[in-house]
């Protein structure tokens, strides 16, 4: 991106902003840190409330930020163990943080994707699909059993979901 934009393990685009979390700009090294550009300008990373460029430190034990999954309406920003719905409102707030997941999130920064209005990511106890409702599981039993026990936990980085649209 132009202009200043923080470093960033991940971004998306929520609405008229970019989004980027678990950051590395000013403040130093900040994995529950979300920042977002000016409204409809990608190239401007200056925080004002003229512009609404912005920051969020997302408060608790949710841990790292491991995803954002972007869209039109909302964002939804995954840590470690909690999931959050970002919505905007407009100045002087502009993204209302709501955490929807308390003790669930991402286990795999990758191990996260979606498809239309759902998402599908991998907890620390199984998979989920998540809505705007909350998640839900389902690989409970054999699937999860058997994922977690073949999953060699040095190498999660390489986990990488993807979407079969056909099936």
């Amino acid at each position: 991106l132009a202009g200043t934009p923080p470093q960033a393990k991940h971004i998306a685009v929520v609405g008229d902003f970019v989004v980027s979390g678990n950051t590395n700009d000013a403040d130093g090294v900040m994995p529950n840190k979300v920042r977002w550009c000016a409204i409809n300008n990608e190239v401007d990373w200056t925080i004002a409330a003229s512009t609404q460029a912005d920051d969020q430190i997302l408060k608790g034990n949710g841990g790292a930020i491991q995803n954002i999954v972007g869209g039109q309406e909302y964002g939804v920003v995954f840590q470690e163990r909690a999931v959050w719905i970002m919505q905007y409102v407009g100045s002087p707030i502009v993204f209302d943080f709501k955490k929807v997941e308390d003790a669930r999130g991402a286990f795999c920064p990758r191990g996260v994707v979606s498809t239309g209005n759902r998402i599908f990511f991998w907890g620390e106890d199984g998979f989920y699909m998540f809505s705007s409702g909350g998640s839900v599981p389902i690989g409970e039993g054999k699937i999860d059993k058997t994922v977690m026990a073949d999953l060699d936990s040095n190498y999660t980085y390489r986990v990488t979901a993807t979407v079969d649209p056909r099936n």
